[in-house]
């Protein structure tokens, strides 16, 4: 399935999980549940519609600093909330291209190990924990008619995981959910020519290249390492939606009232 764009105009990656089929027979409803990269430089006419889409919580799953540099900018209509899924950005996403880290100028597999480590932490560390925990609190306090958009710098590591894991908690298929996941790559495909461009226009090496490249694609073994995980460490993912994500039975039965049609 191919998700909807949202039709900001000064946001990239901005889509609707609306559409996705679960298993029994239901599929997760439009207009309630968006995901995104940066918010920063929303104009009026974006704001506008942020409001007119009902959007009450705008979820910042970024760290303090990346934060500070690039706040929000928030409708009226909607309360922020910031959860850092990490102290420190551990995605690279907020990693300046200009002047990158020297391993990766001199070390192919640095990016990749990087994103490995990364994706371990989500699925493991305590502020991760807390920020998918508080996540899944706004969604089940929000009243009908009422939609969320949540987001990161580029709306892939620290939103991609916030979204599989939402849409299997909804009864989403691991198959559809990975889909969900790799379209990034689709609809970030322009900012990833652009960090590209500034890494050539810096002076950068093939490596630091390839390391940029791929910190900034949303590739099947990042994925792979969390489910992984999950199922090394939980038995699989409906133990991690109870263990980790403290989703009780109830939770889960209110969230799947409130998302599916």
């Amino acid at each position: 399935m191919k998700p909807q764009l949202i039709g900001l105009h000064h946001a990239y990656n901005s889509r609707d999980l609306g559409g996705y089929p679960t298993a029994d027979g239901h599929h997760v409803k439009a207009g309630r549940l968006f995901r995104t990269a940066l918010l920063h430089n929303l104009d009026r006419e974006d704001l506008q519609l942020l409001n007119e889409r009902h959007v009450t919580r705008i979820i910042d799953f970024r760290d303090n600093a990346e934060v500070d540099r690039l706040p929000d900018r928030v409708p009226e209509s909607a309360v922020y909330y910031h959860l850092p899924v990490f102290k420190e950005d551990e995605t690279g996403a907020s990693l300046s291209t200009a002047k990158p880290m020297k391993r990766l100028a001199v070390d192919y597999q640095a990016g990749i190990n990087w994103m490995l480590t990364a994706y371990h932490d989500m699925v493991s560390i305590v502020s991760a924990k807390t920020a998918y925990r508080e996540f899944f609190h706004q969604l089940l306090a929000a009243g009908d008619g009422e939609a969320t958009i949540f987001h990161c710098t580029a709306g892939k590591d620290r939103t991609g995981m916030a979204a599989y894991f939402l849409l299997r908690v909804l009864g989403v298929s691991a198959e559809d959910a990975r889909e969900d996941y790799l379209w990034t790559n689709v609809y970030s495909a322009a900012r990833v020519r652009m960090r590209l461009a500034q890494v050539k226009a810096a002076g950068g090496n093939e490596v630091v290249a390839y390391n940029v490249r791929h910190m900034s694609a949303a590739l099947p073994q990042y994925l792979d390492t969390a489910t992984r995980l999950i199922n090394q460490q939980y038995g699989g993912m409906q133990s991690f939606i109870h263990k980790f994500l403290g989703l009780s039975n109830d939770d889960v039965a209110t969230l799947r009232h409130h998302y599916l049609a």
